[in-house]
């Protein structure tokens, strides 16, 4: 048995940790596809706790701006190139961005749930903690507790 140690060490050694890249590569993935068919949630759950700071700040902050923006500015330029009378109100708009950051916080609950693991769950505590109670996302995370019946938030 000590002779294979070595081999051991050395294997385990050479794997490369997740970098952060790669890590925003895949969740962004998720965050941001339509139809959702290439397995984007089992590759963010794949990830593992690589992937829960990052899933974290999405449910505790939302999308980032950058994102928010971009989105933004498509809408915006989509109501200047609209027939008169028929261009979107600011109110549709607003509720728009607003769905539009509620899908990113969704699909980072649904990611932390998948991956079940105490950090996974510290960062459904800690968006449960920051939440309003009785809105929408306080409900939602207290809905993904569900999947750690053993552990509930301190």
């Amino acid at each position: 048995m000590l002779r294979r140690l070595p081999v051991l060490i050395l294997l385990t050694a050479c794997v490369d940790p997740v970098t952060q890249q790669q890590v925003d590569r895949v969740v962004y993935a998720w965050m941001q596809c339509i139809d959702c068919m290439d397995h984007e949630r089992e590759s963010v759950v794949a990830l593992g706790d690589a992937a829960v700071p990052r899933l974290r700040a999405i449910l505790l902050d939302g999308p980032p701006p950058a994102h928010v923006a971009a989105i933004n500015a498509s809408m915006q330029a989509l109501a200047q190139s609209a027939p008169a009378g028929s261009a979107p109100s600011p109110a549709v708009i607003a509720a728009q961005l607003d769905s539009f950051r509620s899908m990113y916080r969704r699909r980072a609950l649904l990611a932390l749930t998948g991956i079940a693991s105490v950090q996974a769950h510290s960062a459904l505590c800690a968006a449960l903690a920051a939440a309003v109670p009785a809105t929408p996302i306080s409900a939602a995370v207290d809905s993904g507790l569900v999947f750690f019946p053993a552990a509930p938030c301190p």
